[in-house]
């Protein structure tokens, strides 16, 4: 799973179209006859998660007549945690919907659509699994603080989708604020086998199982938001010794009650907006803002066994290097003929390495020894490997087989 991941998603809708016109916006329903979701996650999968005996609450819950069903009917005593399959099993025949948290830590196929995604969009992904017995709804209507595909495997389930009573929440829905029954939805659907369906943070939804069993993956998207500018500008003010300072001692107050803005306080709020100003100002500033928020994530991490217990280098010729998913870097040149690689909140000054080359070598979605040798003939074969090696080490290529 690659990059092309979105694409298998939003098909028949282009990523870009869906991205522009969709994203953050509006629900929409995505259909293309041609989609198998069920390579993924199917029975088998969801048979696997279940016995796996590593299930626990609240990472497991079950859900009927839209309410969540009280922890002690379907976990083992005496700590109420880990989840009694026989149990849930009984309420599910009772009726009950029940969802698990991050099936994929557990499923590859489901591990790799993840990774796909999170390469794609570069934000948090999790994946959630939903199962609703015939004729159900297993959750309340309700509004989720992440964007969110609908991902059905089984079965059919009818959907309704709501305008948001808040644009962009970032605090969990109110039971008194959920749309009235006379509220009608801007998407009202059916979703099959194959079909996907994206709604929006903030967009209320619930959804209804039809005449046969339903199983479906929620892809949830948590994004970073603006206010990532702010946590990120307080270390750049602590270099500034003002906002370092004690804040003045404010004392008991006057007996009016008003509040105790004496000079000295006023002073010290003077000088603190007085810094922040002319730190906004700079105009480096959002520059090396979104450098540092492309670049500070990284790569998802990927183990080869047994190859990475072996203390023995493989042999380089043998060999094709590929990104890991999710990589982002930036290439600059460096002092004294150093280029600078900036990746995952750290930064690498390699010597003697051409950064266009570099950038070439991180960019191919696969690079050879020959291909290296190709793009910078200056290098000698060691000085090749050698790249090539710290690169790997680094974590910013995984070997793999010719």
């Amino acid at each position: 799973m690659t990059t092309d991941a979105l694409g298998e998603i939003t098909a028949p809708i282009a990523p870009d179209t869906f991205l522009s016109d969709y994203w953050g916006r509006r629900a929409v329903l995505m259909r293309d006859p041609t989609r198998r979701l069920d390579r993924y996650f199917g029975w088998d999968a969801l048979n696997a998660v279940l016995n796996s005996g590593d299930l626990a609450y609240p990472g497991t819950i079950v859900s009927r007549e839209d309410r969540l069903v009280d922890v002690s009917e379907f976990t083992a005593a005496p700590d109420q945690r880990v989840i009694d399959p026989l149990a849930m099993m009984r309420l599910v025949r009772d009726g009950a919907s029940f969802s698990v948290r991050n099936a994929d830590a557990v499923w590859p196929p489901l591990r790799a659509l993840r990774t796909g995604l999170y390469d794609a969009l570069f934000e948090a992904v999790h994946t959630n699994v939903y199962f609703s017995p015939a004729s159900t709804q297993g959750f309340r209507c309700h509004y989720d603080l992440h964007e969110v595909f609908v991902l059905q495997i089984e079965g059919t389930k009818h959907w309704k989708v709501f305008a948001p009573t808040t644009d962009a929440p970032v605090e969990p829905w109110r039971q008194e604020d959920v749309p009235r029954e006379d509220v009608p939805p801007y998407v009202d659907c059916l979703l099959g086998p194959g079909d996907v369906l994206y709604v929006p943070r903030g967009h209320w939804h619930y959804a209804v199982a039809q005449d046969t069993h339903s199983l479906h993956i929620t892809v949830g998207v948590k994004t970073r938001k603006g206010d990532a500018f702010l946590d990120w500008l307080a270390p750049e003010l602590r270099s500034s010794e003002v906002w370092r300072r004690n804040i003045p001692v404010m004392g008991r107050g006057s007996a009016d009650g008003a509040v105790p803005f004496t000079p000295a306080v006023q002073a010290w709020a003077n000088e603190l907006r007085d810094t922040l100003i002319a730190r906004l100002r700079d105009p480096g500033l959002w520059e090396r803002f979104i450098e540092d928020l492309f670049a500070q994530t990284s790569p998802v991490a990927t183990v080869r066994m047994p190859e990475d217990a072996s203390a023995t280098r493989p042999d380089v010729d043998q060999l094709t290097f590929r990104p890991p998913a999710g990589q982002r870097h930036l290439v600059r040149p460096g002092t004294n003929g150093t280029t600078v690689l900036k990746v995952a909140g750290t930064e690498l000054a390699l010597e003697g390495v051409d950064s266009c080359v570099l950038a070439r070598v991180l960019a191919a979605p696969a690079v050879t020894l020959r291909d290296l040798e190709e793009w910078a003939p200056q290098m000698v074969r060691q000085e090749r490997v050698d790249l090539l090696q710290s690169l790997v080490d680094a974590g910013l290529l995984l070997p793999g087989p010719l």
